[in-house]
């Protein structure tokens, strides 16, 4: 039977996180992993899936928003998707393969050492909120297939990777732009890691909890729905050297619950 009002926070929490998601590229997944399983306490495999879920519900909401504002580059998305898409397959079909504290391990190391770097790259250099030279014309493969895997294996990582590229790229006139396409770019990656991560084993587990995920996430869409509407026009309107401070900051402190929560497990 669902709950209708246990995990009523779940929608500001949602609308707060896919705003933050779609202002700024960096996936929603590194804040809905320590909600599942931090907050509501859902084994590790099924707290990874559940947030790149989540995410999903929250892109689509920032795709539209996006769509509107005219901040996506096509020709950006296409090329990445060619390395992307398989990696994140792989990444997914690794799982199985690795225990899952010790991905919660990775998941903690990748969001501190990003968080420290954008730290330390936002105070330590001139970041400017208007992009008003592009440097090239240049995909980042190498970055787009180890965030690919990334995806894969514990939900994030692939935005960061592409983010700093393609706001440089030569086809990017605005930050905003980079944004909206790093967010296409893992929205239909993450969705091949979604679908490769059904395997009968895991089916079963997210049976088991079936009435527990559909009261979350009856909160969850719409929260995120409307976040991702949101998100791109503050992505138009924010200091790009601003943001990333917050987000920066943001990461260091989810690194480190996670990290709390791996040695005290």
């Amino acid at each position: 039977m669902l709950d209708y009002t246990t995990y009523w926070y779940l929608l500001p929490l949602g609308i707060l996180i896919a705003t933050l998601y779609n202002s700024t590229g960096i996936s929603g997944a590194n804040f809905w992993i320590p909600v599942f399983i931090l907050l509501m306490k859902v084994s590790l495999l099924v707290g990874f899936w559940l947030s790149l879920v989540a995410m999903l519900f929250g892109s689509i909401g920032g795709l539209i928003g996006h769509s509107r504002q005219g901040t996506i580059v096509y020709h950006l998305v296409k090329k990445y998707l060619l390395v992307t898409i398989p990696f994140a397959i792989i990444g997914a079909c690794s799982i199985e393969y690795i225990n899952a504290n010790w991905l919660l391990l990775i998941f903690g190391i990748f969001a501190s050492l990003y968080g420290l770097v954008l730290l330390l790259k936002t105070t330590l250099l001139t970041t400017s909120a208007n992009i008003t030279a592009s440097n090239d014309g240049k995909i980042q493969y190498p970055q787009g297939a180890l965030g690919g895997f990334l995806v894969g294996l514990v939900s994030v990582g692939l935005g960061p990777l592409i983010l700093s590229g393609n706001i440089h790229h030569r086809r990017v006139q605005h930050h905003a732009q980079a944004i909206g396409t790093t967010v296409i770019i893992v929205f239909v990656s993450s969705f091949s890691a979604v679908l490769c991560r059904l395997t009968p084993s895991f089916t079963s587990a997210l049976q088991a909890n079936t009435d527990t995920i559909l009261s979350m996430f009856i909160y969850v869409i719409p929260g995120v729905l409307i976040g991702g509407q949101i998100g791109p026009i503050i992505a138009k309107r924010l200091n790009l050297k601003a943001m990333r401070i917050y987000v920066s900051v943001l990461l260091l402190l989810v690194g480190s619950l996670m990290f709390v929560r791996f040695f005290g497990a």
